[in-house]
This record gives structure tokens, sequence and C-alpha cells, in this order.
């Protein structure tokens, strides 16, 4: 056979061992799709690759068959029985060979490739589909149905934790931990973590995407003041906060929740009109 052959053939078997070590990891893979959004993009990948590999074989199968064929149309004038017993007719003047038709029709252990790598994309979207079944995954709520994301108490007291204040976990840091595990629970957000630096840092960090995010908890009339003197809400105010994040590279999460509808109005306005809307998160969302 010539390099380019072998080097098909090699392709194919390569996928083939491949395809049956992926269907034997289809359950591991499980475990990183837990959402059941994923099997839109699941079935499309599967299919795609399915024929790729399916195109690549029957490639490889033709290139053996051509060149097979061909070897046998140089050996029709061979007269010796000797070198090919039971192929060539001993009374005959030739060896007489024909072309198989392609493709080659897939044989059982072909057929038994395709029904195991079926199984295995079929017993993974079931799994899906039931909640991953008997498939190992962290319980991402706790007993009283409260989203952790898998996280153990204390992971979650470290996601409050303000490394400002000597790691104490306060109530802005109880606030600032609700807000990010709602928003990654709705997948607005990856996975969270504490940002641990001290001066000048963010609150949360999407480790998914690597972004920064403060929370800004805005509040209309803190402690009944409507005075601006006082702590009130202003545009300006809550403005003059916003860009002080941007310069530390951080993006801003702005909770609403103490804020009256004409200050979110106000203030939705003026993100909007400064064109930095891609930088903020509004919760609730």
């Amino acid at each position: 056979m010539d390099q380019q052959l072998l080097d098909n053939l090699g392709v194919a078997l390569m996928l083939v061992n491949l395809a049956i070590l992926a269907k034997h990891g289809l359950n591991k893979a499980a475990d990183k799709l837990v959402n059941s959004k994923n099997m839109s993009a699941l079935d499309e990948t599967w299919t795609a690759w399915k024929q790729q590999t399916k195109d690549r074989l029957n490639k490889s199968v033709d290139d053996i068959t051509d060149y097979v064929s061909d070897s046998m149309d140089r050996m029709r004038n061979i007269h010796s029985y000797s070198f090919w017993p039971g192929i060539c007719n001993r009374r005959a003047s030739r060896c007489l060979f024909h072309k198989a038709e392609k493709p080659i029709p897939p044989n059982s252990q072909q057929q038994r490739f395709w029904s195991e790598m079926e199984a295995g994309k079929d017993d993974l979207a079931k799994k899906l589909d039931e909640g991953m079944g008997e498939v190992d995954k962290p319980d991402l709520y706790d007993k009283n149905g409260k989203y952790t994301g898998g996280r153990t108490q204390e992971e979650l007291d470290d996601l409050a934790r303000d490394p400002s204040h000597a790691g104490r976990i306060e109530e802005q840091g109880i606030k600032e931990r609700e807000v990010g595990l709602d928003l990654e629970e709705q997948g607005i957000l990856g996975r969270i973590v504490r940002d641990t630096q001290a001066d000048k840092g963010s609150d949360l960090i999407d480790i998914t995407t690597g972004i920064k995010w403060d929370v800004k908890s805005f509040e209309s009339y803190p402690h009944g003041h409507t005075s601006p003197k006082k702590g009130a809400f202003t545009v300006k105010r809550a403005m003059d906060k916003i860009y002080g994040e941007f310069e530390l590279g951080n993006s801003v999460i702005i909770d609403t929740r103490e804020l009256v509808p004409e200050h979110i109005q106000q203030l939705r306005k003026a993100i909007e009109e400064d064109g930095i809307a891609d930088r903020i998160i509004w919760y609730p969302t």
C-alpha cells in the first residue's frame, strides 16, 4: 500500500478507537452537562461528529477498495495457480476479478460500533432528562431548596467575607453573595468566587469569563432620609461610583431592591445615554 492509503487507514482506525473511548466517557462528560439547555448543542455536535466520522471511514474503505481492486486487475494475467490457490481456477488461463460495489455495506462490527455509540448518546440524554440519574454530581440546592451551586458551608461563608473588613461576614457581604448566587443559578454569571483582594478589588469574580463584578446596592432613602446630604439617592452620586469601579477594571451589578421605581428609571436612562449598559447587570433582572 502507498503512504497516503496507510495514512488514511491510520486515521480511520484512530477515529474508531477514539469513538469507542468517547462512548465510555459519555457518562463522565454528563457531569458538565447538568443544564438541560445543553441538549440541543449535544444533539447538533453528535450529528456533525458522527457524519464526519462516517465520511472519513467511507473514504478510507473506498481507498482500500480501489487499491485492492487495482492490484487484482494487475494480477489478472497471472497463470500460475501456485501463487493464488483457491482464487484462480486451475483450468483457467487467467484469474478473473471484479471490483466490489461501493460503498461497502457495513459489516456486523461496524453496525455494532454505531449501535453502541448511539446507545451511549441516548443513555447520556436520558440521564440529563432525568436530572442525571445515577451520575455523581454535587447537590446544587440545600435541604431547604436554596441554591448553593454545590458549595459547602465554608465556601458559602467565603463568598460573603469582605477582605477589606478583615474577612468579616457582614450584611452587605451577605447581600452580595445572595445576588451572585441568584445570577449564577439563572446562568447570567458563570461560577463565582469572592475576590480576595482587599485594596481596590471587586466583590465577585466570574471564573468562567474572568470578569470582576462589584455589587452596588443603591438605596433611595437610607434610614428614611430624603435629603441627598444625608445619603439619599442621586443619579450623579450613583454614576460616580459606577465609573469608579470601571477605573479599577470592574463591571457593575446594580442591586435595585432598595430603589424606588423613579430612581431606577433615572439611573437606567443615564446609563443608556452614556453607552455603558454592556458593563452593567441589573438585579433583579
